[in-house]
């Protein structure tokens, strides 16, 4: 052997050696050597096992990189289905209602204005409640400060009117002779009349910019003093609910009781939104029935999804407030499904659009 070639194998000769030592003195290199030749042993071996073997960590990782669009996909499906009961029961629901002869019950669908420029989304909610509920008769609570045009609106589109005093943190403060604040959303608390309307069995209230996608009546018969959505989608904890949809038996003495909480919160922490009042008083004496999260969706979708609240926590704008809205031809020509956020302002406007048809509300609506 020449010089070259034996100088050629002691320096592959100390490399090995160098190798050897190396993954003695490192347990992660050690396992990745053992590993190694396993590997290969395992091949020699069991030839056919090995490439099967191969070929399932093959699958297995073009499942990990494919994940999010397989949720995606199964997203679509979901979203597909509920457009489809959307489109469905936009057109024949009342055809269904009457085909169940359901027995006369008191049950109301309530909203609250506090302010004239909310009317567009009372004028929605209205429609697609008497389109996909066999439950038809709305009612607005109104504070006195609404226009007598404003009033005359909500009864051309069907709700019966409840003159209310308004309630908000203002109100409060003034009855306990506590310097006003300016805290809170004007008007937010008057909610809590809704309770005296014991007139009814049962009232499903719900906020201004709730829309009702497929038929809820099932809230009507659920147990409980309270039927509300927890604050948070599932796999989020977040102890609070959302009273954006509240269903509940209205009772003087709950109404007293409530307002009789919000005195004591006052008094403790200052004035307190309506929605944190009604969580102290329903949730920590267990009196509330929590609701599918899909009875009141927020901010991004949520498959399954029965409803949609536009709650934009005052960063995003109501679809009335879009400084550029779809126009109706734009609207009426989405195909659907609804799979982000600025389709389902499309879909409210769709909506709008053909409640300003039904009910002949062009003149109001240009004249704003």
């Amino acid at each position: 052997m020449d010089s070259s070639a034996m100088a050629f194998f002691q320096t592959q000769l100390r490399s090995l050696r160098w190798l050897i030592v190396y993954i003695r003195r490192h347990r992660f290199m050690k396992f990745l050597a053992i590993l190694l030749v396993l590997l290969i042993l395992f091949k020699i071996l069991e030839p056919n096992y090995f490439s099967y073997t191969i070929s399932y960590f093959r699958i297995i990782i073009n499942m990990v990189n494919t994940d999010i669009q397989r949720h995606q996909d199964v997203t679509k499906q979901e979203a597909e289905l509920v457009w489809g009961y959307h489109q469905l029961q936009k057109r024949f629901m009342q055809q269904i209602c009457k085909e169940k002869n359901l027995p006369k019950k008191e049950y109301l669908w309530l909203v609250s204005l506090s302010t004239d420029n909310v009317l567009p989304g009372a004028v929605a909610v209205a429609h697609s409640i008497r389109r996909i509920s066999c439950y038809t008769k709305i009612g607005a609570m109104v504070t006195s400060n609404l226009k007598n045009s404003t009033k005359s609106i909500l009864q051309q589109v069907g709700y019966e009117i409840f003159e209310v005093e308004s309630l908000d943190c203002n109100w409060m403060e003034k009855s306990m002779n506590i310097p006003p604040t300016n805290t809170g959303i004007p008007g937010t608390h008057t909610r809590f009349q809704a309770w005296t309307l014991v007139q009814f069995e049962k009232i499903a209230y719900v906020d201004i910019d709730y829309m009702p996608l497929t038929n809820i009546d099932e809230i009507f018969d659920l147990p409980g003093e309270l039927s509300a959505v927890y604050c948070a989608r599932p796999g989020v904890l977040d102890p609070c609910f959302n009273a954006g949809l509240a269903v509940f038996r209205p009772s003087m003495k709950t109404r007293a009781d409530l307002m009789a909480k919000w005195k004591e919160l006052t008094g403790i922490m200052g004035c307190v939104s309506d929605q944190v009042v009604m969580w102290y008083y329903f949730a920590f004496t267990e009196r509330w029935n929590p609701l599918p999260y899909s009875y009141n969706v927020r901010r991004k979708l949520f498959y399954p999804m029965k409803a949609y609240h536009f709650a934009g926590y005052g960063v995003t704008p109501k679809p009335w407030d879009m400084k550029k809205p779809p126009t109706k031809k734009e609207a009426y020509d989405f195909p659907g499904p609804a799979l982000h956020r600025d389709d389902m302002n499309i879909l409210w406007w769709q909506l709008f659009y053909d409640a300003l048809d039904q009910y002949n509300l062009h003149q109001w609506w240009n004249s704003r």
